[in-house]
């Protein structure tokens, strides 16, 4: 009888989960698309969607071996590397960044450089690609790829940086990046649908306006805010800004 009794309850739960699910496909399609599909998108539509400017590049990192691919309008290619220290070097260009250790960050970021982007130099200067679409894994998922430096001999003795060269965006697969690329593309014929929504949290004490929180003020941000209203207005771009008394955690959610 308990078996029975605990099959019973099984077949119970799955036919409550497989509503569920069906509530997700039926008034849910992103959340079950991201969720529950797991097509993926042709090499030849990813072109398709890529600019000529444009490279995508993904990382998938195993215990022993780090697989780079490349994908551009023109050009797929995949290299692989021994995965030697990758995790270490991450960690310690995060460490030496927060702890402003200068030596310890120009080494790891120069020696990143050279796993994660120059197996893939060549293609990025014989296409003339000045966009990176970053799709990381793993660890990899933390690291900011601006700070990988090109070289030690840049302009005054500081070394250059790969956001010299390059616009850098990242994304969680190429499959997303091609459905969000058209989802936005979409709502940009219906003004309506777009917003940006900017906060300016400026707190004066002399007019009565204080931080109720350890947060410091941001000064300039609302000079930014009026810069980005005058932009995005031309372009038929709702901005909705939060200044000073407004800029709270309540309004913002």
């Amino acid at each position: 009888l308990l078996f029975a009794s605990l099959i019973n309850d099984r077949n119970k739960l799955t036919n409550q989960l497989d509503s569920l699910i069906r509530i997700f496909d039926e008034h849910y399609p992103d959340y079950y698309n991201l969720k529950y599909n797991f097509s993926t998108i042709p090499i030849k539509i990813l072109q398709e969607k890529l600019t000529d400017s444009e490279a995508l590049i993904e990382y998938h990192l195993t215990d022993s071996i780090l697989y780079t691919v490349i994908v551009t309008r023109k050009t797929i290619s995949i290299y692989d590397q021994r995965a030697e220290n990758i995790e270490i070097e991450v960690h310690d260009n995060i460490r030496a960044i927060k702890f402003f250790n200068l030596e310890k960050e120009r080494k790891t970021a120069k020696n990143l450089y050279c796993k994660l982007i120059e197996p893939v130099e060549e293609i990025l200067r014989i296409e003339r690609i000045n966009k990176l679409i970053i799709i990381p894994d793993k660890i990899l998922c933390s690291f900011p790829f601006e700070t990988l430096i090109i070289s030690n001999t840049g302009n005054g003795h500081i070394p250059k940086y790969l956001i010299i060269d390059y616009t850098v965006s990242y994304h969680f697969t190429s499959s997303l990046w091609c459905k969000n690329l058209y989802k936005n593309s979409s709502n940009l014929n219906k003004s309506d649908n777009v917003r940006l929504l900017a906060i300016a949290p400026i707190f004066n004490p002399e007019k009565g306006l204080n931080s109720d929180s350890f947060y410091q003020h941001l000064p300039n941000s609302e000079k930014e805010i009026e810069e980005l209203e005058k932009l995005f207005t031309h372009s038929n771009i709702n901005v909705h800004g939060l200044y000073r008394k407004e800029a709270t955690k309540q309004n913002f959610l």
